[in-house]
């Protein structure tokens, strides 16, 4: 039931903001790729037992305003957050999915897992981006349609369990 309800909103977001035909293009919304959503999570800002860990230092949590940009030695650099990462976690070899729970519960991205048996589950993900399949998808933080019903669909998840 949640599964369709969140196909429909995404369904929805999609049609509505006409962005369906250019999604494959659009890389300022998605980050889409095993490799390309690992990196990404992995230049956010680290959420550990109550403190951000970043190049400022570990500081808590309450202190830490998220920046979209590190100062590094070769200037400044833009960092990507993400909202969600959708995996597809019935591939094979499982080691290509199996560090997404710890990354994104060390950087507090929700993670929603896919599985339909056989590897249909990326082959599911790749239809949405007209890709052949897609093992890893990231949505960017952002005000978009998309954001918006992925925020609505994460609140009825959480209070369902909570």
């Amino acid at each position: 039931m949640q599964g369709s309800a969140l196909r429909r909103d995404v369904g929805e977001a999609l049609e509505s903001t006409s962005c369906k035909r250019v999604i494959r293009k659009c890389k300022g919304v998605f980050c889409i790729g095993v490799n390309d959503v690992t990196r990404t999570l992995e230049r956010m800002p680290c959420v550990c037992n109550g403190f951000s860990s970043s190049l400022e230092g570990d500081k808590p949590v309450e202190d830490v305003e998220i920046s979209t940009s590190v100062d590094t030695r070769k200037g400044l650099r833009k960092i990507t957050l993400l909202q969600v990462v959708i995996v597809a976690i019935d591939v094979h070899p499982r080691l290509l999915v199996s560090h997404f729970p710890e990354l994104a519960a060390s950087r507090k991205v929700p993670l929603i897992t896919l599985s339909g048996g056989n590897g249909s589950g990326s082959l599911r993900l790749g239809e949405l981006f007209h890709l052949r399949t897609a093992i890893a998808v990231g949505l960017k933080v952002g005000d978009s349609e998309l954001n918006k019903a992925i925020s609505c669909f994460l609140k009825d998840t959480c209070r369902v369990r909570g």
